[in-house]
């Protein structure tokens, strides 16, 4: 009986951490990605781009030619991915965060950009859905 307790308090400490460690519901692809944004009041054109997402690259880029883009942190809590990221290139160096939720083969979510030497913030709303294998 003493046995049967313990494993079962073992199995209780076990499946949560494998959960967690399964990462968000989010099937690996290529994913068509539409950006909506905002600057100062107004309201910049919707943009679409695909990109191939995987469990180890679950976060979006829309670089910039020229561009050198780094992911300065990243956490995972749920079907939720948190990023901060710092990019620099062509003298300039623009500090973003954001966070997607995934749900299988959608996701929506945020990122909030700050440029440099303005100060100025773009706002952004992303969704993204999957269209297939990557190639």
């Amino acid at each position: 009986m003493k046995r049967l307790v313990l494993l079962a308090f073992v199995c209780l400490l076990v499946l949560p951490a494998a959960a967690v460690a399964g990462g968000p519901d989010m099937e690996p692809g290529l994913w068509e990605i539409t950006t909506e944004s905002r600057m100062q009041g107004m309201n910049i054109p919707a943009s679409t781009m695909t990109q191939c997402l995987t469990e180890d690259d679950m976060v979006p880029r829309n670089t910039q030619p020229g561009q050198d883009c780094e992911i300065t942190g990243m956490t995972m809590s749920g079907d939720t991915v948190r990023w901060k990221m710092r990019c620099g290139g062509q003298g300039e160096e623009v500090e973003s965060t954001g966070q997607i939720r995934y749900h299988g083969t959608s996701f929506e979510g945020t990122i909030t950009t700050t440029i440099g030497s303005t100060g100025m913030t773009v706002e952004s709303t992303l969704k993204g859905k999957r269209l297939g294998d990557c190639n």
